[in-house]
């Protein structure tokens, strides 16, 4: 919720001994589509983000690795009871191991925004396995954050089957079979949610 694709500028180091570093720094938090600037003493601004990412292959072994994290300074001007008051922290990481046509990856994020209905946590665990122009996986992702009440958790779990298979280059049938579900912290029926569904297509790269 803080953050999203808003102007920004951003430095990629090249890459050395499988590492990368990025850097970014956005000036304007809450403007996307807008030639205004942010208010400093309503909104939060100059925030700062960094990561760094690893990839490399060790006799048929690949490995990949990523850590990240942005920080998002608090409004001076805000109420102590508001979420503004406090600064947002985001930290992520990843990790996937490869061999065999099988890859096998993990990845953890943790929001930290005191009083803010976003403060809180995600999980995601998967593996694929590529064997010539098919490619098949499955994974899981899980996610609990504070919402909106004083009492209880907001939280979302997803269990995904998909395939690929490649009839050309740069062109991939897809497939898809999903279920998703929703437990609102209030517990009321009317906020609970889940569902299976499914999705085909045609993925083109040009």
């Amino acid at each position: 919720g803080t953050g999203n694709d808003q102007q920004r500028l951003s430095y990629f180091t090249p890459r050395f001994a499988g590492f990368q570093v990025g850097l970014s720094f956005t000036p304007n938090v809450n403007q996307e589509d807008s030639i205004t600037y942010t208010d400093k003493n309503a909104q939060r601004a100059n925030s700062m983000h960094g990561s760094i990412n690893y990839t490399n292959n060790f006799n048929g072994v690949q490995l990949n690795g990523s850590l990240g994290a942005s920080q998002y300074g608090k409004v001076s001007s805000a109420a102590a009871t508001s979420p503004l008051s406090k600064g947002v922290t985001d930290l992520s990481a990843g990790l996937q191991v490869g061999a065999a046509g099988f890859m096998v990856g993990g990845g953890y994020r943790k929001l930290s925004a005191d009083l803010g209905a976003e403060n809180g946590s995600a999980m995601s665990i998967g593996v694929s396995y590529t064997t010539g122009p098919l490619s098949v996986g499955a994974s899981y992702a899980a996610s609990v954050v504070d919402g909106t009440a004083a009492a209880g958790d907001d939280k979302a779990t997803q269990i995904l089957i998909a395939a690929a298979y490649s009839i050309g280059p740069g062109v991939d049938l897809i497939g898809a079979l999903f279920n998703m579900k929703y437990e609102d912290e209030g517990n009321a029926a009317a906020n609970q949610n889940s569902g299976t569904g499914a999705a085909v297509g045609i993925h083109l790269r040009f």
